[in-house]
Parts: C-alpha cells; sequence; structure tokens
C-alpha cells in the first residue's frame, strides 16, 4: 500500500513538472508595456493585419508566433532577428509565396501555414535542419522540391 502511495506521488509530480515547460502566449496588447527580455510567446492572431508593427522586431527572444487569420502577403526581413522561434502560425494569410526567410530559422520546429495561396515550396527547405512539422492544408501546391524528401 504504501508503494503504490508513492508511485501514485511520483506520478502527480512528473505530471505537474511536465506542464512548466509550457510556454505563455502573450496577446499584443498585454505586452505593450512588458520587457521584451521576458516574452517568449507571443499572438497577434486576427488582427486583420496587413503588415506586422515594427515593435514586435524588439522581441527577439520568441520561441512561439502566432500570426494566423491576418491579411499579411509578407513577413517582413527583422522575422530573420528571432533567433530562438520554434513555432510559427501564419495559417490564414494571403502569402502568394512560401517565406523563403523560413530558410535561413534552423531552430524552426514547426510551421502551420495552411490556406494561404502559393504554389510552391523553395528548395531551400531542406535547409531548416529542425523542421518536424509543416501544415501545407488547403494551399495550391503542385508538386514538392526533391529537398523536400531529406528533411526528417
Amino acid at each position: 500500500m504504501k508503494s503504490l502511495f508513492v508511485i501514485i506521488l511520483l506520478m502527480v509530480n512528473f505530471f505537474r513538472l511536465s506542464g512548466q515547460n509550457e510556454i505563455k502566449i502573450y496577446k499584443w496588447k498585454e505586452v505593450q508595456l512588458a520587457s521584451p527580455d521576458t516574452i517568449y510567446g507571443l499572438s497577434l492572431a486576427r488582427l486583420k493585419l496587413k503588415t506586422l508593427p515594427e515593435d514586435l522586431s524588439k522581441f527577439v527572444h520568441l520561441k512561439k508566433l502566432d500570426l494566423k487569420k491576418n491579411k499579411l502577403t509578407q513577413l517582413p526581413d527583422f522575422i530573420l532577428n528571432f533567433d530562438s522561434l520554434q513555432f510559427i502560425d501564419i495559417e490564414k494569410n494571403q502569402l502568394s509565396y512560401f517565406p523563403v526567410i523560413f530558410c535561413q530559422m534552423s531552430k524552426l520546429k514547426e510551421i502551420l501555414i495552411g490556406n494561404n495561396f502559393f504554389e510552391t515550396l523553395p528548395k531551400c527547405i531542406s535547409n531548416i535542419q529542425n523542421l518536424k512539422y509543416i501544415d501545407l492544408y488547403d494551399t495550391p501546391i503542385k508538386s514538392l522540391p526533391i529537398s523536400f524528401q531529406r528533411l526528417n
């Protein structure tokens, strides 16, 4: 009975501690006065943005960035300064091409980019060494580059 209690206690602690690695995703309005060095997750979803605000460039420690459901046609070059970015959601925008800047962001693990308008993926997609998941749902892609097969 005592060992069963210890096992249950260990399991509870494991599940409680495993949730501590979650990154809090802040909304854009919440971070206007925050120190950019303390923000690791940020959402600018559903703001009907045609371009990203220049102030976003200050948040260089982002690991997660949610840009879904806007009216973005391209991404600014300052996105490259987000050296720690692992996850980006840019679904349901108006991208007519896959952002080639992603090819220079080797720490990206997940890209959600479905419901956009581009028809091809760049050959350089294989440069995203840590990419584990890409969602291309409802994009008019006609073929995948050969380099895409080299991804893990």
